[in-house]
């Protein structure tokens, strides 16, 4: 079977054989930390495996999620974007219902809304990446409600909200994620050993083997064809902080237009290749390839979401040079003499300017200001 022979069976460490195994992914990079995670710490025998993305849609995700489903046999279900946060319940309301003998829950209105949620009920094993900011995944969790849970890092640990779920106030959450940090292992390549230890306890895990082995999607391969045939002198990883940052989306094109035009002042014939955010928008790639610089390359939506590890040997090879704000992307080339980090005083805010700033300094990276 092609799925037996794509898996490295790895560590058999549940009581148990997990019958069903649901993988909830935030991105690509994510769901390859996640498949890495599994094949570490699950014999992979005759499992049914379910791969769910709970994020804002994007198509370009999809093509990636569905070669990989298929690739390893697994179900890929499709998207959501799970949106129910914590409410409180009133104390007479708690008491009404405690009279009642009733149990006060979302489950009712969850399954309406995201009726393909019933299949990923009471998994044998979930896998789920910690998103901080992300109150929504408490209410997630206790719904879905688990047997065991393999947490794994989501990127970057720029903040760590209070999280005070506790007492009565919110008696239909189970204890998944109420506060943070947590006791539990979070799987993370080494390059994120400081995020993972900031919401748990880092567990080290290896991208290697299954990057190697779905270097051989046809989505890898065309992106290789179509990028990477010549050389790469930059490459400008986009985040959407007109969208998480309190940036205004004019700043946000200025600022990356500054990035581009200085590249371009240090060497006119530098070729920069522009990674948009799988989360960006059509309006926001369409306004960068509109600045109309000669050496500037902006990867097309339907390779919008490859992730980056795929082309580690390739770049190294090419010298390339990694620019960013503070996205963690770049961290797994392990380079950091080739990282850069750019803040603007003038057009971000103060506050994602201070995060810029730390980001820099916590990973000893270059740091620059336009």
């Amino acid at each position: 079977m092609i799925w037996m022979e794509n898996w490295n069976h790895g560590i058999l460490f549940l009581e148990k054989m997990p019958n069903k195994i649901s993988i909830i992914t935030s991105g690509g990079s994510q769901l390859i930390i996640q498949l890495a995670t599994l094949k570490s710490e699950v014999k992979i025998v005759d499992q049914r495996i379910i791969i769910l993305y709970n994020g804002v849609f994007r198509e370009s995700l999809d093509q990636f999620f569905k070669e990989v489903a298929i690739f390893y046999n697994c179900e890929y279900i499709g998207q959501i974007n799970f949106d129910f946060l914590p409410e409180q319940t009133s104390i007479k309301k708690l008491l009404k219902e405690f009279m009642k003998k009733r149990r006060y829950s979302f489950d009712k209105e969850i399954i309406n809304r995201f009726p393909i949620l019933k299949s990923l009920h009471k998994a044998d094993l979930l896998i789920i990446p910690i998103r901080v900011k992300m109150f929504s995944d408490i209410v997630l969790l206790s719904f879905l409600k688990p047997k065991k849970i393999l947490y794994s890092i989501d990127g970057v640990i720029d903040v760590l909200p209070e999280r005070s779920f506790g007492k009565f106030r919110f008696p239909y959450l189970k204890n998944y994620l109420k506060k943070l940090p947590i006791n539990s292992s979070v799987f993370s390549p080494s390059y994120l050993i400081k995020d993972a230890n900031r919401i748990g306890v880092y567990k080290e895990i290896d991208l290697k083997n299954t990057i190697i082995e779905l270097s051989s999607l046809p989505l890898i391969t065309s992106f290789k064809n179509k990028y990477l045939v010549e050389n790469v002198n930059y490459v400008i990883f986009s985040q959407h902080y007109s969208l998480s940052e309190d940036v205004l989306f004019d700043n946000e094109i200025e600022y990356y237009k500054r990035i581009i035009l200085w590249i371009c002042y240090l060497n006119k014939d530098n070729k920069i290749l522009f990674k948009p955010h799988p989360r960006d928008t059509k309006q926001k790639i369409e306004s960068i390839k509109n600045l109309n610089i000669g050496n500037l390359v902006v990867i097309e939506e339907y390779f919008q979401a490859v992730p980056i590890e795929f082309f580690i040997e390739e770049f190294n090879k090419m010298n390339s040079v990694f620019i960013t704000g503070n996205s963690s992307a770049p961290l797994c080339f392990e380079n950091n003499d080739k990282i850069i980090s750019i803040f603007s005083k003038q057009l971000l805010s103060e506050n994602l300017n201070s995060k810029i700033v730390e980001f820099a300094q916590s990973n000893n990276l270059k740091l620059s200001e336009i």
